[in-house]
């Protein structure tokens, strides 16, 4: 990190080549600082909590480098297919500030390519989802100025696109509980994953009824523990459909919308992973109350004199 008063010049070119030239696609000049700041920013921009593990023994995969985040948002994460003015538009985009967007294109590419993927549940696809939700983020907050994202769900969020992709999520969480001990090799999620880009709101209403049989099988067949998980996880439901009301109702999303959809499905996911400890922690952390009977979450209980000595 160079001093805070270091006004030292710092000179950027993006550099590319064809047929036995080199092209200069992009010059910019500004000082070590502000670069600093410039990159600090986009970095904390992509940070979101990953689905997928690293195998037994072995350090996180990394997810946050630039390549990385091109790579993400083409056919079989290949660099050959990556376009040179949209990436140059990229690394100008990290490197002069948080003033300066994303190309819609690459974010066009990226919701495309999650559609494109979303049956593949190999590891490389998993990776590859949960770096393109950090560039998705790091674009919402970017783009379109949603500065109350975090790297996890926030319970206070209440546009209609981020509560659908939260709706979504726990669909698929009541199926795979009314599903116990067994596995869902082909969710109601994937199967329904571009229906819900394409026409949300009618997506969102057919999938009422599987949803309340998920529910139904959950309570009655599968125990005790489980039953208490799908009655928990029905009461948020329920909190996010009344937060939806019925004014703001959407057929379509834009791309701003199946962006924040898509973040919010990562969101809820990781959600659903965390116990009540975890959940008040990441809570806190977004300097908000996990108490707060506002939050649009299933009520968390207060943990006990007794329970924290």
């Amino acid at each position: 990190k160079p001093i805070e008063d270091d006004a030292s010049e710092f000179h950027a070119f993006t550099l590319s080549g064809s047929q036995g030239r080199i092209i200069v696609r992009d010059h910019f000049e500004t000082t070590a600082i502000q670069l600093y700041k410039n990159l600090d920013f986009h970095y904390k921009s992509l940070e979101v909590e990953p689905l997928t593990q690293p195998g037994k023994g072995k350090d996180p995969a990394p997810r946050y480098g630039t390549n990385l985040l091109l790579e993400c948002t083409v056919l079989d994460g290949k660099r050959d297919n990556i376009s040179p003015p949209q990436a140059v538009q990229f690394y100008q985009a990290i490197h002069k500030g948080s003033s300066y967007p994303f190309p819609e294109s690459l974010i066009h590419n990226a919701l495309r390519r999650t559609l494109a993927e979303i049956h593949d549940d190999s590891w490389r696809s998993s990776h590859r989802a949960d770096i393109r939700a950090g560039l998705i983020k790091s674009y919402l907050i970017r783009n379109h100025k949603f500065s109350n994202l975090t790297k996890t769900m926030n319970p206070k969020e209440d546009d209609f696109a981020y509560l659908m992709g939260r709706i979504f999520s726990s669909y698929g969480e009541m199926q795979r509980l009314a599903n116990l001990p067994r596995t869902v090799n082909a969710d109601l999620t994937t199967k329904n994953y571009g229906k819900f880009f394409a026409r949300p709101l009618a997506t969102y209403s057919a999938l009422g009824e599987p949803y309340n049989r998920h529910f139904k099988t959950a309570l009655k067949s599968k125990g005790a523990k489980v039953s208490g998980l799908a009655r928990r996880l029905n009461t948020e439901i329920e909190i996010i459909q009344r937060a939806l009301g019925s004014e703001n109702l959407k057929e379509t999303f834009s791309t701003k919308e199946q962006a924040l959809f898509t973040l919010a499905f990562h969101h809820q996911n990781h959600w659903h992973k965390q116990s009540s400890e975890s959940r008040i922690s990441l809570i806190k952390e977004q300097n908000l109350d996990p108490f707060d009977p506002t939050l649009l979450i299933a009520p968390i209980k207060e943990p006990t004199t007794e329970a924290t000595n």
